[in-house]
């Protein structure tokens, strides 16, 4: 049990929201011990059965991963642990971006319940406190702009859906999982007067600046910093650079598809999927049939690594046609996932 109330230094803190009362529970902020590492370590596994369940985790993953929050959450400040009788029960964070050029923030609330404590107004408390901790950052850091609430679930979890509308949230998109079997693969070559290239290190910050310049014309794009830079080189589970696929035209990128393999979600779903992350054609490339080319290219690649199937995700409301291409090469749709939204009030 940790002792720390976490009292002694939040109070001349204007940026620290009160910590929340519930009776039967006694909550306290992230401190960074290793008893703090093991809690959380302990609530995601114990959620193995859940259907957003992502995989276990280790303490050591979980260090290493909370070391890169960058800007975005102050894990001391960001971070609630609920306690009932001793045990920790349950845990939260926020985390913010920034909407691309304009002065307007978003703070997601993500909370971590273990089973069987979705109960006694835990979870409003914990959605509560989040929202709270929300404006306390937008009135210090942000005063005066605007910004709003968002929350993430998944369509087909009936209790989350009617915890989230019951708070007042809006669904304001829909994402689908969309997952290919490897069975059979659409081949499409590769256009002429593009170059692959092994991707060296010296290359990262260029397919970084590359691809974050192709997803500009997309929904809810952020201001990207040196911070969520360093975040994706030290993401293991996701930076991969081994398996980017990335076309070339002289000195340019003209377009990219970044698949990754996490051993550890695998290993606890116990299945052989990879995922293909961001696939993006930057725009004097589109219409050539770079994507189509990248896409097979990588379903193949995958295959012969003994991959099982492929995953990716798209925005249904994606407005470069990308569901219909999806599908048209032999991806179907898994499972759906909603983008909550409240405004932020101050």
């Amino acid at each position: 049990m940790n002792n720390n109330n976490n009292k002694q230094n939040i109070a001349s803190q204007s940026d620290y929201a009160p910590l929340p009362e519930l009776a039967g529970y006694r909550f306290y902020r992230f401190t960074g011990s290793d008893e703090d590492y093991e809690n959380i370590v302990d609530i995601v596994n114990s959620r193995y059965a859940e259907p957003d369940f992502h995989s276990k985790t280790t303490v050591e993953e979980t260090r290493h991963d909370y070391q890169y929050h960058g800007a975005s959450c102050k894990n001391e400040r960001d971070i609630l642990f609920a306690e009932k009788d001793g045990q920790v029960v349950a845990y939260c964070r926020i985390s913010q971006d920034k909407e691309k050029d304009k002065p307007y923030y978003k703070y997601f609330s993500m909370l971590f319940v273990r089973p069987g404590f979705w109960v006694d107004g835990l979870p409003e408390t914990l959605l509560t406190w989040c929202e709270s901790q929300a404006v306390a950052r937008q009135k210090a850091h942000h005063a005066g702009a605007k910004g709003e609430h968002r929350y993430h679930c998944l369509e087909k979890m009936d209790y989350k859906v009617d915890f989230i509308t019951k708070a007042g949230y809006q669904p304001i998109r829909y994402w689908d999982t969309k997952i290919h079997t490897l069975e059979h693969i659409p081949h499409y070559a590769l256009p002429e007067g593009f170059d692959l290239r092994p991707v060296m290190p010296s290359q990262y910050r260029s397919i970084w600046d590359a691809n974050n310049e192709a997803f500009q014309d997309h929904w809810d794009i952020n201001d990207m910093s040196e911070e969520d830079y360093q975040a994706w080189l030290n993401d293991k589970d996701y930076f991969q650079p081994h398996l980017f696929q990335v076309a070339w035209d002289g000195d340019e990128i003209a377009a990219m598809v970044l698949p990754w393999v996490n051993g550890l979600e695998n290993e606890s779903k116990n299945r052989a999927r990879a995922w293909l992350g961001d696939i993006s054609v930057r725009r004097p490339w589109r219409g050539k049939g770079l994507a189509k080319a990248f896409i097979s290219r990588s379903l193949e690649m995958l295959k012969l690594m003994n991959l099982k199937e492929v995953a990716l995700v798209v925005d249904t409301e994606n407005p470069n046609g990308a569901t219909k291409l999806y599908d048209a090469m032999g991806f179907v749709t898994e499972e759906r996932g909603i983008s909550w939204m409240k405004p932020l009030i101050e």
